[in-house]
């Protein structure tokens, strides 16, 4: 397996792979917001939504049924066969030597770049406490 294979599956978890084997409920209430995101998102790649709240009203939910439309073939055009994975700063951490060296992460974002796909990173609020 190549080396960013590996980094991959080290640190990205991939939702269209991980939702084929798992259950996720569905998020009532929310049909709305997934079309508007959908349509975001398939109108221009090179923007991206960030959804901010309070924890547990549904923003990784969201993401999942996003993902979950992708994986289902239910997505519009432009989304269809998109990867969608999911990290977070801590798992990204892992990829920081100890001596600062960053050149895995680097790797890691160049082979993300050229694979059409979206990063869903949680727990952004992890950042601020390790700064």
């Amino acid at each position: 397996m190549p080396q960013t294979e590996q980094l991959i599956e080290r640190c990205l978890t991939d939702l269209g792979t991980h939702l084929a084997h798992s259950t996720v409920p569905t998020p009532y209430g929310r049909d709305a917001v997934i079309n508007d995101l959908l349509q975001m998102l398939a109108a221009n790649l090179e923007r991206y939504p960030l959804l901010l709240g309070r924890p547990g009203v549904g923003k990784t939910l969201t993401m999942y049924a996003i993902a979950e439309r992708v994986r289902r073939g239910a997505a519009p055009e432009p989304l269809q066969g998109l990867r969608i994975w999911e990290t977070s700063p801590a798992r990204l951490s892992l990829l920081v030597g100890e001596d600062g060296d960053s050149e895995p992460l680097g790797q890691l974002w160049e082979s993300i770049n050229r694979t059409p796909g979206l990063l869903l990173l949680r727990n952004l609020d992890e950042i601020a406490k390790h700064t």
